[in-house]
């Protein structure tokens, strides 16, 4: 275990997990099916990418996050058959950047998704308010 100040000791510090589940510690032992459902989230993301519009940044750069965070701990699976958890804050179940990438990454998703069909409830409300015109004259 290592901080980098002894003040920062209780709230976060570096240790060195060896995790053969996924997040949080669940499904220990489970690894070999996180390798496919990686590997299939990877080729989902890499064949949908393309056809997400460039205006749709949230969900480009969620897709990304998850894409490097999933193919992250794929390749640590892949190379030592376990995922090496380092960061530990406070009370919170040691994780990894790619941990963060992914859980950024769905953040990310439901947020730009919350906020979309946000404007497209307020379009539709406008679209309700404004009478159609007559281009007929009276």
């Amino acid at each position: 275990m290592w901080a980098p100040w002894d003040w920062l000791m209780p709230y976060a510090r570096f240790v060195n997990w060896y995790n053969t589940g996924v997040a949080f510690g669940l499904f220990q032992g489970k690894g070999d099916w996180f390798i496919f459902l990686a590997i299939l989230v990877a080729v989902f993301i890499v064949l949908y990418y393309p056809r997400v519009p460039d205006q749709d940044w949230s969900l480009r750069l969620a897709m990304s996050l998850q894409l490097g965070g999933a193919l992250g701990n794929m390749i640590d699976r892949l190379k030592q058959g376990f995922v090496t958890d380092f960061i530990s804050v406070g009370t919170f179940p040691v994780f990894n950047i790619a941990d963060s990438s992914i859980t950024i990454g769905v953040i990310i998703l439901l947020l730009g998704v919350y906020l979309q069909e946000r404007r497209e409830r307020r379009r539709a409300q406008e679209s309700q308010e404004i009478p159609p015109q007559n281009s007929a004259v009276e």
